[in-house]
């Protein structure tokens, strides 16, 4: 064999290894628990008395209620984390690209294949980035809820549902790489 065991079929996602994508996973949860730990994610929570709207798919009426718990130094305070927050959809959605570009390489997934694997992290990147954005939105027209409240419930749903599919998919692509190792070993 030519290459290291972890390496995928020659032009097929080359920098794609198992290394890289337990390095992105990694920085993923450090990003995430940055996130979380080191803003001010839990005093936010505190003050508000209730979830952040972007835990839950929050209606508009619940955003501003939400904000409405803040004052303005805490308004403040979720613009920042929202900025901060930026974070997550860069860094899940590079680990989740990682896992299933890598998967689908060790599956011999056809190339289109792995590449509409790139689907879920891409609505995942997307739906976030949108779902921050329409926050930060919501936070600058407070007490007004703006024109495009009612699609941040939709953006969060996205973003947690192409969340919940990555895993599923991940253990499908792993399952399919082992018997796919099985049948040509073999074993």
């Amino acid at each position: 064999m030519s290459g290291p065991k972890d390496a995928p079929r020659a032009g097929r996602w080359p920098t794609v290894t198992g290394a890289r994508v337990l390095l992105a996973s990694g920085l993923a949860l450090a990003g995430g628990a940055l996130v979380v730990l080191a803003g001010p994610y839990q005093g936010l929570r505190t003050a508000a008395g209730r979830p952040l709207p972007e835990e839950l798919s929050t209606a508009p009426a619940a955003v501003a209620a939400f904000l409405a718990a803040l004052d303005a130094g805490g308004r403040a305070r979720y613009a920042a984390f929202q900025y901060l927050d930026f974070l997550n959809p860069l860094l899940l959605s590079l680990a989740a690209a990682a896992l299933l570009l890598w998967l689908s390489a060790r599956a011999r997934l056809p190339a289109a294949a792995g590449r509409a694997m790139l689907l879920f992290p891409a609505a995942l990147a997307l739906a976030d980035v949108t779902e921050n954005l329409l926050l930060l939105g919501a936070i600058a027209r407070y007490p007004e809820a703006g024109p495009l409240a009612e699609v941040l419930p939709w953006a969060t749903r996205l973003k947690f549902a192409a969340l919940l599919l990555v895993p599923p998919v991940a253990l499908v692509l792993g399952g399919l790489a082992v018997l796919r190792r099985r049948a040509g070993t073999g074993s």
